[in-house]
C-alpha cells in the first residue's frame, strides 16, 4: 500500500547548497563522440585492470596513471578520461593495482585505449611512457570480469612508447610513425568485459572511466569499487504539485528581447538586414517545462516533459498554436499583473529519488519558436533553453519535506546538465539591453510543492509517517517548520581530492600470471568509412497534434556552472 507523507508546510526560499551536486557534475563532464552508431541496440560493460609497469632502470619520483579513450578514425580523444592518484616511486616497478570500469554502444576496432604514465617535476607533469590497448578484437576471445574469481587472470605485457600520444593524430600506424621510439618498459594490465555491470548503466553514461569514485544511487562496498558488484541503492518517489513559473514583473519584456535577438539573428543568417520584412518573424509556438533527476553523472531516468500554461488559457480552456502562442505583452493587464504567470496543471512524479546529497531534480524551460504559417503548418521551428535550475531534496542525511519550494532559474554561458545552450543570463540583460529593466531586477522562480510517496524500504515510509503524525497531531494551525525528519543516512564516504581521485583497491590482490611475449599495438585504423551522418529536422523529430496540457509528455532531448545555491545570480 502507497503511503502518503503530507508535507510540513513552510512558505521560504530554497536556501539548501547544490554546490557539491553541481561540483560532481562539472567533474562527469565528458567530449562527445563525433559520430555515435545509427541504432545502438546494446551496450557492452568493461573492466581495464592495470596491475604495474617495470622498467629496466630504477625510477624515482611521483607518477600518476592516465587512461583516455580514443576513435582512430576521426582522429579524436573522447569521453571522460581517468586520472589516478600519485604514487612514490623508488624502484624500477610502479604498482598500480587499479581497475577502470566504462560502458561503450560501440563495438569496433577504431576505439582504443590510450594509457598514459605521467611523472610530476615541480608543478608540471610530463608524459613518461604511453601505450595502446584495443578495446574490440574479431580475432581474439576476452574474458569477462566474474571469472576472475574461479579462473586466474592472465595479463598481458604492453610495450611503453616514449613521447607524447598525441602522436596519433598524424599517425594510422605505430610501426610506420616517424621518431617514435620503444620506452625501456612494459605495462601489465588486461582488458575485460563485465556484464554484471548492467544494473549501474542508469546511473552512469557511456564512454566515462570510473575507478573509485563514488557513484550517487549505487550502495557502497567499503574498499571496493562500487562497479565492481554494482547494487541498487533503494529508490523514492515523490510528488511535485502546484508547480508555477514566476517571471515577475518582466514577463514581456524578456519574452520581447528573446524574439528580437532570435529574429535579428535570423536576418543576420540569411545575410538580410535587421527588420527586412521579406523574412518571416520567428514567434513563440509552445513554453515547456521539463523535470528530470539528476545524480552528478546522468538522467537516471528519461525527464518529463510538460506544458506551460498561462492562466487565460486555464480560463478559457483552450491549448492551441494560436492561443499558445500568444505574446505575454499582448494578454490582459490582469493576467501580466499575477505573480505566477505560468502553471503546470498536472502533478509531477519522480520514481528514482535516492537518499543520497548528490541526487538533484533539475527543471529546464524550453520555448519552441518558429514560423506558424497556419493552424497546421509551421517552419523554421527549434527549442531554446530559455533557463534552468537544481534542488537538492536529500542534504544533512534528511529529505527536505516542505511546501513552497522556490528555485530561481538561471541562463548564461555557465554549463548545465543537458549539455546545451542556454540563453543569455537575465543579468546581462538588465545590464546592456536598452534598460529594459532598469525600474528592477529580472528574475525567473519556479515553485512547487514536494512530497514522499512511495519507497523499496516501507520502514523508512513507517518511520516518517510516524513522525510526521506526532508532530502535528493536537495542533489547530500548520505548525512552522520542524528539524528536517531522518531517513536513512548514508554512510560517510571520504571527500576525494583532485590528488586523491583513486585509491589504491585495499583487498589483497594476488600476482597474476603474465603472459611472456610483448603485445606491440602495430595498426591503428584498418577501417571502413562509416555511413552517413544522420540528420535530424528540428521539428520533424516530434509532430504531435495540439496535446492536451493534463498530459504528461516525453521528452525528446533526455539528455539534457559555482554559486550556492544553484539558480542564485
Amino acid at each position: 500500500m502507497t503511503l502518503l507523507v503530507n508535507a510540513i508546510v513552510c512558505h521560504k526560499m530554497s536556501t539548501t547548497s547544490n554546490s557539491g551536486w553541481y561540483q560532481k557534475c562539472l567533474s562527469t563532464r565528458s567530449v562527445p563522440l563525433k559520430l555515435l552508431p545509427d541504432n545502438p541496440t546494446s551496450t557492452e560493460c568493461y573492466a581495464l585492470r592495470i596491475q604495474s609497469a617495470e622498467f629496466n632502470q630504477g625510477k624515482t619520483g611521483q607518477y600518476r596513471l592516465h587512461v583516455h579513450l580514443y576513435d582512430t578514425k576521426y582522429k579524436q580523444f573522447f569521453g571522460r578520461k581517468f586520472r589516478g592518484a600519485l604514487r612514490s616511486v623508488r624502484s624500477s616497478r610502479i604498482e598500480f593495482q587499479t581497475e577502470v570500469f566504462f560502458h561503450s554502444t560501440i563495438r569496433d576496432e577504431r576505439i582504443i585505449l590510450v594509457v598514459e604514465i605521467s611523472r610530476k617535476e615541480n608543478n608540471d607533469e610530463l608524459i613518461e611512457a604511453w601505450t595502446v590497448v584495443p578495446v574490440f578484437r574479431n580475432s581474439q576471445p576476452i574474458t569477462d570480469y566474474a571469472s576472475n574469481s574461479t579462473v586466474p587472470i592472465q595479463l598481458k605485457k604492453y610495450q611503453l612508447y616514449n613521447g607524447s600520444s598525441k602522436i596519433l593524430y598524424y599517425v594510422n600506424a605505430l610501426d610506420t610513425a616517424p621518431n617514435l621510439t620503444k620506452a625501456n618498459g612494459v605495462i601489465e594490465c588486461t582488458l575485460q568485459t563485465h556484464q554484471r555491470m548492467t544494473p549501474a548503466l542508469d546511473f552512469i553514461p557511456e564512454f566515462v572511466l570510473i575507478s573509485n569514485e563514488h557513484i550517487p544511487g549505487l550502495k557502497t562496498i567499503n574498499g571496493v569499487s562500487q562497479l565492481a558488484f554494482p547494487t541498487p541503492a533503494d529508490t523514492f518517489a515523490a510528488v511535485l504539485d502546484n508547480v508555477s513559473i514566476s517571471f515577475g514583473m518582466h514577463a514581456d519584456r524578456i519574452e520581447w528581447l528573446l524574439l528580437e535577438l532570435i529574429n535579428r539573428e535570423q536576418c543576420f543568417q540569411l545575410n538580410k538586414p535587421p527588420n527586412d520584412p521579406s523574412v518571416d518573424k520567428l514567434q513563440i509556438l509552445e513554453r515547456r517545462l521539463r523535470v528530470g533527476v539528476h545524480n552528478g553523472f546522468t538522467f537516471v531516468e528519461e525527464p518529463l516533459c510538460l506544458y506551460l500554461t498561462s492562466k487565460d488559457e486555464a480560463a478559457s480552456g483552450s491549448h492551441s498554436y494560436r492561443r499558445r502562442s500568444r505574446s505575454l505583452s499582448r494578454m490582459t493587464p490582469n493576467v501580466r499583473s499575477e505573480f505566477d504567470t505560468f502553471t503546470v496543471k498536472n502533478a509531477i512524479k519522480l520514481s528514482k529519488l535516492c537518499a543520497d546529497e548528490d541526487f538533484a531534480i533539475v527543471f529546464a524551460i524550453d520555448y519552441l519558436v518558429g514560423v506558424q504559417k497556419s493552424e497546421s503548418s509551421v517552419s523554421n521551428s527549434r527549442f531554446i533553453m530559455v533557463c534552468w535550475g537544481a534542488w537538492c531534496p536529500y542534504q544533512n542525511s534528511t529529505f527536505s519535506l516542505s511546501d513552497s519550494i522556490s528555485v530561481p532559474l538561471v541562463g548564461g554561458p555557465r554549463p548545465n546538465a543537458d549539455e546545451v545552450f542556454c540563453f543569455r543570463s537575465l543579468l546581462r540583460i538588465r545590464e546592456n539591453e536598452y534598460e529594459a529593466f532598469s525600474d528592477g531586477r529580472p528574475r525567473i522562480i519556479l515553485r512547487f510543492n514536494f512530497a514522499l510517496v512511495g519507497s523499496t524500504d516501507n520502514r523508512l515510509l513507517l518511520q516518517i509517517l510516524s513522525r510526521s503524525r506526532a508532530e502535528t497531531s493536537g495542533r489547530q494551525t500548520t505548525p512552522l517548520p520542524k528539524p528536517d525528519i531522518v531517513v536513512k543516512p548514508r554512510k560517510e564516504v571520504p571527500v576525494e581530492l583532485e590528488e586523491e581521485s583513486e585509491e589504491v583497491i585495499t583487498h589483497p590482490t594476488p600476482r597474476y600470471p603474465v603472459v611472456d611475449h610483448i603485445i606491440e599495438e602495430p595498426i591503428l585504423t584498418p577501417y571502413k568509412d562509416l555511413s552517413r551522418r544522420r540528420t535530424f529536422s528540428t521539428f520533424e523529430r516530434r509532430r504531435e497534434t495540439h496535446v492536451e496540457a493534463d498530459y504528461t509528455i516525453e521528452s525528446t532531448s533526455a539528455r539534457i556552472g559555482v554559486n550556492q545555491p544553484i539558480g542564485h545570480e
